[in-house]
């Protein structure tokens, strides 16, 4: 017998996880290319208001770094709850939808929004249970 577990769930949070993953890494190296042009070209002579170019250049560069990690950490949060819904016990597959919701709005990921809902309407199969034998004929 097969494990139960909400299969249409599970992978579109986890799709939607590496696709998340993979945005923070192009992000990384776009960012990386960017600062290198731009360091290189010598743009950091100009002035904005009092604030020197290379305090620009710095704010720049903490700015990419924090919208990277958000991608990558609400990507990995993603995946652990693409690995609750899996699990295929009731309370493990609505813990993974709610972290999996919240993190998908969070990420701006709208294949594992709707993954999550997914989830989130998932009832879990009730086992068979077997028919009473019929009562014995009359004598």
């Amino acid at each position: 017998m097969t494990e139960e577990y909400p299969r249409g769930a599970y992978l579109l949070l986890l799709i939607g996880g590496i696709l998340e993953i993979i945005v923070g890494i192009t992000v990384i190296l776009a960012a990386a290319m960017y600062m290198m042009v731009v360091a290189e070209s010598g743009m950091t002579i100009f002035t904005v208001g009092q604030m020197p170019g290379e305090w620009m250049f710095e704010l720049g560069a903490v700015c990419w770094i924090l919208y990277i990690l958000w991608f990558l950490i609400w990507g990995a949060l993603i995946i652990l709850s693409a690995k609750w819904v899996k699990t295929g016990n009731p309370e493990g597959v609505h813990k993974g939808a709610i972290l999996g919701l919240i993190a998908s709005i969070l990420g701006f990921n709208i294949i594992s929004l709707i993954g999550a809902i997914l989830a989130f309407t998932w009832k879990s199969p009730q086992p068979a249970v077997a028919a009473p034998p019929p009562p014995p004929p009359p004598v």
